[in-house]
């Protein structure tokens, strides 16, 4: 049933999208994550954001991910379909379902979300509810990007997610982002996360790097979403 849920999500934004032939836009990231303390216990990702316009105000993004962790030999896959609404040509407003799976445990999630931009800078916030093996929870990010030159940016983002006791991860990133040109850029991230559950336990560091490849106009409107993103390792 889940299945067929995602490949009839994926066929109707697929369509949409291209029966409108409005902008299309997106990205593909490629990334690697670590603690510092124990680099065995990491993440290798492929996800990608790919976003149809659907009126001059409106899109559907797709979001698809593949995640394999190093110490657990954990796979991990992630699927969420985005609606949104241009509130202005500065801001941006959705509504997003998603589901993940981590070695057969299930995620299923939906939630808010908004983007403005002001300058060189932009910022973005969401809040979503989501059930982990029968567990009720909410999950809550926010995120600030800033330009520094016209190669260089820099960003900071805060999520938690809290699943009655059972999972509380909190996740805090500096990531450092250079433009290499035609649309690819890498980035490096520093941070801290502290978990409870998916057998982790306390505070750890960790770093990460990757690489970014823009599609069509510029990357999607609206970051990855999900429990699997915030973990850097397992």
């Amino acid at each position: 049933m889940k299945n067929y849920t995602m490949t009839t999500a994926l066929a109707v934004a697929l369509s949409a999208g291209m029966a409108a032939a409005q902008e299309f836009k997106g990205d593909i990231t490629l990334g690697y994550s670590a603690f510092t303390e124990d680099t065995s216990v990491n993440r290798l990702s492929a996800d990608g954001a790919f976003e149809f316009g659907v009126t001059d105000q409106a899109s559907v993004q797709l979001d698809l991910g593949l995640y394999g962790f190093g110490a657990t030999n954990f796979e991990g896959t992630n699927f969420v379909l985005h609606g949104i609404f241009d509130v202005s040509p500065e801001a941006s407003a959705g509504l997003f379902f998603g589901m993940e799976d981590l070695q057969g445990v299930d995620i299923d999630f939906y939630g808010l979300e908004y983007g403005q931009s002001f300058g060189t800078g932009a910022v973005e916030v969401y809040l979503a509810r989501g059930e982990e093996a029968g567990i009720d929870g909410t999950v809550f990010g926010i995120e600030g990007k800033m330009a520094l030159s016209d190669s260089f940016g820099l960003g900071v983002k805060f999520d938690n997610a809290d699943f009655n006791g059972a999972v509380d991860v909190t996740r805090i990133g500096v990531k450092g982002e250079y433009a290499l040109g035609e649309g690819s850029s890498v980035y490096g991230e520093v941070g801290s996360l502290r978990a409870s559950g998916f057998g982790l336990t306390g505070s750890e560091p960790f770093v990460g790097v990757g690489l970014s490849i823009d599609l069509g106009s510029d990357e999607a409107t609206f970051g990855r979403r999900g429990l699997i993103n915030l973990l850097p390792g397992l």
